[in-house]
């Protein structure tokens, strides 16, 4: 589903019909996506996660590629983990800060 609405939003913003698109019209545009330090992991226990989350980055990656010479800067933020059991799964060993 989120993976679904980021690739809805990337082409309602900037793909087609391309003469419709409001950041192709203006020439400039800034498009964000918020994905997860576990899309740059992998674990046993959350694939379906860890996929999707990968999966945002790299449709971030690609339209960075395809909308840049346009002049649509496209980024990713990858919030880091804060301290869970899920995330302890991911980190083991880590040093938390305390809150």
């Amino acid at each position: 589903m989120e993976l679904r609405l980021e690739y809805q939003l990337e082409r309602h913003v900037s793909r087609r019909p391309r003469d419709n698109a409001l950041f192709i019209k203006q020439g400039s545009g800034n498009m964000v996506t918020t994905a997860s330090t576990f899309g740059l992991l992998a674990s046993a226990e959350y694939p379906g996660y860890c996929a999707t989350k990968a999966a945002i980055i790299n449709l971030t990656r690609e339209m960075a590629i395809d909308y840049g010479p346009l002049g649509i800067r496209v980024n990713c933020v990858c919030p880091a983990p804060s301290r869970r059991r899920a995330s302890e799964a991911f980190h083991p060993g880590r040093r938390w800060a305390k809150a």
